[in-house]
């Protein structure tokens, strides 16, 4: 209620949105039994029980470029002040980024829990192309071409708006993906048209969908809070391992090659 009744009129969607991302993330640094707490609590959480401790915690764990924290750590300050419990943080600073790859066999456990078709399509398509996010989203089935498929377009998020982008994020972004298995041949590789990760009526799945699908499959697993661009890192270096040389590697994932060897 506090959120819906006094965010949404005195913010802007998107950082309505970045406040409960916010809070999630304080939340999932505490103990199990804390993550347990309804969506719905979370502003009653914000107000009660956050200290400047946690804000810092949370702070210190935030894998961004330093810009990008201050901003998130400004609006935190402001969403808490907003209900009644400000807090003041320490001074940004940012922990570097932790590159965290999955095993074989943490693959094929994600890949089994994932009991909806377009789940289990759309964990295939990241851990083998390691697609971006608004990347994966952005596939259609008429992109086929010969035994893959083009990457053309991206899916964007603005203010609560999806944005179906024809730029990507670089010249280099724009490539051709071979089917590595018989699963995604069959299920992107059949004639049918629109998107494939589609919604009900037909619309692209948003980014920030498929992320929730994401870490809602891994929840309480020794992998939980991976994300999808966890799973890109992933998706590399099972390339790598496989035994495909690292230019080809690189050009599939679309990294740098020192990128990809590095992670």
């Amino acid at each position: 209620i506090l959120i819906e009744n006094r965010l949404v009129k005195e913010w802007r969607p998107k950082t309505v949105s970045l406040a409960r991302t916010v809070l999630t993330s304080i939340i999932g640094s505490k103990p199990k039994a804390m993550r347990q707490i309804p969506r719905a609590a979370i502003a009653d959480y914000g107000v009660n029980d956050i200290t400047s401790d946690d804000v810092l915690q949370w702070r210190l764990s935030l894998q961004v470029q330093a810009s990008t924290a201050h901003r998130y750590q400004r609006m935190l300050e402001q969403f808490l002040s907003l209900l009644g419990n400000p807090v003041k943080a320490a001074k940004p600073k940012v922990r570097a980024p932790e590159i965290r790859i999955l095993t074989r066999e943490e693959q094929v456990h994600l890949l089994n829990r994932a009991v909806q078709p377009r789940t289990r399509l759309a964990l295939a398509i990241l851990l083998n192309w390691g697609l971006r996010s608004g990347e994966a989203c952005g596939l259609m089935h008429e992109d086929r071409h010969e035994d893959g498929i083009l990457l053309r377009r991206q899916v964007i998020e603005n203010n609560g708006q999806v944005i179906i982008d024809e730029n990507l994020k670089t010249d280099e972004s724009r490539a051709w993906l071979p089917f590595m298995d018989d699963y995604l041949d069959a299920e992107i590789g059949a004639p049918r048209t629109g998107f494939v990760l589609a919604t009900r009526p037909g619309t692209p799945m948003r980014p920030s969908k498929l992320r929730n699908m994401v870490q809602s499959v891994a929840e309480f697993t020794t992998y939980e809070g991976i994300t999808p661009h966890e799973i890109r890192h992933t998706a590399g270096v099972n390339l790598l391992r496989a035994g495909v040389d690292p230019a080809t590697a690189a050009s599939i994932t679309r990294h740098s090659i020192d990128t990809l060897l590095k992670i």
